[in-house]
């Protein structure tokens, strides 16, 4: 049986809520004959997050990690490719940090790449009827830096397992009581995100 960390954000800026964060809580203790999974929600903080991150992965030491993000005004599921070496943000993380034009990692890598199997995970998705694309920017917030730490510190402690980041949308429930610019955002609801992390667990794990 495999195990499969799961990670989300908690609600940040204006939001009222994080779909990214709530389905990281309610994977969490799934379990089935093929895997099972720890979820967790992260504090959109760009060093305590990355510090979490690095904590779960060496006390639950699991053979695959999902790290999930909010992307508002996306209208489907983007599993992201490559992490950028760069923070740039004129917003400000849930304890007021805002950094800009900085790199993560001083001397590190321009960019890393995901380690899931990105492509095979958009076309299940799409199979069975939920809007799904290959995205080839992470941003340049706290998604891209943990995705960016997450890919880095696997390859530090030498662990080759299938990693990365997926971006789900605005929940149906945040564009409807935000202001009017985000109402006219898209959304997906949660029990369609929820199906499609559950496909893209089930098409990494699969022999």
């Amino acid at each position: 049986m495999k195990r499969v960390l799961i990670t989300g954000f908690d609600k940040f800026g204006n939001n009222t809520t994080n779909s990214s964060g709530d389905i990281a809580r309610t994977f969490n203790g799934k379990k089935n004959e093929k895997y099972e999974v720890r979820g967790v929600m992260l504090p959109t903080v760009y060093n305590t997050a990355v510090q979490r991150l690095k904590e779960e992965i060496d006390s639950y030491n699991p053979d695959v990690v999902m790290c999930l993000g909010l992307f508002g005004g996306r209208p489907n599921i983007t599993v992201e490719r490559v992490a950028i070496n760069v923070t740039d943000e004129d917003m400000a993380d849930n304890e007021g940090n805002i950094i800009q034009n900085e790199p993560i990692l001083e001397n590190g890598e321009t960019a890393v790449f995901s380690t899931l199997p990105v492509t095979n995970i958009v076309k299940t998705l799409r199979e069975n009827g939920i809007p799904a694309a290959v995205s080839n920017t992470a941003g340049t917030f706290v998604c891209n830096h943990i995705f960016y730490n997450l890919i880095t510190y696997l390859k530090s402690k030498g662990k080759n397992i299938p990693a990365g980041f997926i971006h789900v949308p605005f929940l149906p429930e945040e564009v409807a009581k935000n202001d009017e610019y985000v109402k006219k955002m898209p959304s997906m609801p949660l029990d369609l995100s929820l199906k499609a992390i559950e496909l893209a667990v089930e098409e990494t794990v699969k022999d």
